[in-house]
């Protein structure tokens, strides 16, 4: 007896100390952003899931970021209950993780993961998508956006939605008040909000453009010098009619993401919203203009609480074809770039990769913390950890955050 009465004790005790000293509020103005991003997780059940959010935690996690879609071959969460479903999920399984009548419901995860990192006093923000929502191109075909073929010189159907169509924006806002009603902190769009160099070219668009502008949306005037290059197809340069079809492009995008917001405020007034940014975006603007649509200075202009930044340093490395010591020195002065143009560096957002995306591998511990050293250099920036799992080693999340 005596000794159950000392271990229910020890319990006590150990319980007071967590709240004490691990359980403290997060978002201070001192405190940045601390995240894990999550994509997927192996655990079995929820109460694995729990448990291995606790530990980031106490590890110096203050924030979850949850996918929250499921697009054709994305890794399932093996710990969901999933309808008439067995053991797991097909991988071809579409639709979405919290309860809507607008998109097809996988599982509802998202309720649970909420109390989780509440009860733990942690943000949640969720990842989700716009233009690549697989679930709606299944059910409606002709919702798909139309690009320009290089190599035939057609415009053919793509695989993305078209966001100059306004039933795609009314059932998008729709599934966002939805994703509003749940007890979360924020929503991340995630890096499908771009429009590729030849993407876009609906009716629709076609004809807002000359609306706007009082120029044609002609791709034979846009594009020079068009080669081949191992069965690929690429432009040599672009003519000032592709430029001023880029920058109106870039526009109709942030359109979106306010229309967005503003269906989401709606419901939730105080969710915070962040918007993905590819790495060009800050290191090559007048090439992300070109290939992505995106605009920072544009970005600036609009209401996101936060500027999300895909800093992948292995994925640079490889795409820029740079040295460690390069991309580093890269990574300082982007930050320095994004610092410069936002007044408060808490709200730039740097994704660090701890995954190798070719070989699947963990990078090591050392290169991460040279990467963090290297984008802390020019201030206090919100990070996210990417991706983290029930097996990612709390060492590394403990170097970095604390």
């Amino acid at each position: 007896m005596n000794n159950i009465i000392k271990i229910k004790h020890i319990s006590t005790i150990t319980f007071i100390v967590y709240l004490l000293f691990f359980n403290t509020a997060v978002y201070s103005a001192d405190n940045p952003v601390k995240a894990a991003q999550i994509l997927w997780m192996g655990c079995k059940n929820i109460h694995e899931v729990k448990s291995s959010i606790v530990r980031m935690k106490m590890s110096g996690i203050n924030t979850l970021i949850i996918r929250v879609f499921q697009n054709k071959y994305d890794r399932v969460y093996t710990f969901a209950n999933y309808p008439n479903l067995f053991m797991s999920a097909p991988r071809n399984l579409t639709g979405v993780y919290f309860k809507t009548s607008h998109a097809p419901v996988i599982a509802d995860i998202l309720k649970e993961m909420t109390v989780i990192a509440h009860e733990n006093n942690m943000k949640i923000f969720v990842l989700m998508t716009t233009r690549k929502s697989d679930w709606l191109i299944e059910r409606n075909p002709d919702l798909r956006e139309s690009l320009y073929d290089l190599k035939s010189g057609d415009i053919v159907k793509g695989e993305s939605l078209n966001i100059f169509n306004p039933q795609v924006v009314e059932i998008l806002k729709d599934v966002y008040r939805d994703l509003a009603r749940y007890n979360i902190d924020g929503i991340i769009f995630q890096d499908d909000l771009v429009l590729r160099h030849t993407e876009g070219f609906s009716q629709e668009a076609r004809l807002l453009f000359r609306q706007d502008t009082d120029f044609e949306a002609e791709p034979s005037l846009m594009y020079k010098d068009i080669f081949e290059s191992y069965g690929k197809y690429y432009v040599s340069s672009y003519t000032p009619s592709f430029w001023k079809w880029s920058e109106w492009k870039s526009q109709r995008l942030l359109l979106l993401a306010s229309e967005l917001m503003s269906a989401v405020r709606e419901v939730n007034p105080d969710l915070k919203f962040a918007i993905n940014l590819y790495y060009e975006t800050l290191t090559s603007p007048r090439n992300a203009l070109a290939w992505l649509s995106q605009d920072f200075n544009g970005l600036t202009k609009y209401k996101f609480d936060y500027f999300s930044v895909m800093a992948y340093h292995r994925q640079m490395e490889k795409e820029l074809g740079l040295s460690g010591d390069e991309i580093y020195r890269m990574l300082s002065e982007m930050v320095g770039t994004i610092t410069n143009k936002v007044n408060d560096p808490q709200k730039i957002l740097i994704k660090v990769q701890l995954v190798d995306w070719d070989t699947k591998r963990d990078i090591s511990d050392t290169e991460i913390e040279k990467v963090i050293h290297s984008v802390k250099k020019n201030g206090n920036v919100s990070l996210s950890l990417v991706p983290v799992t029930e097996d990612t080693s709390l060492e590394i999340i403990k170097k970095v955050f604390n």
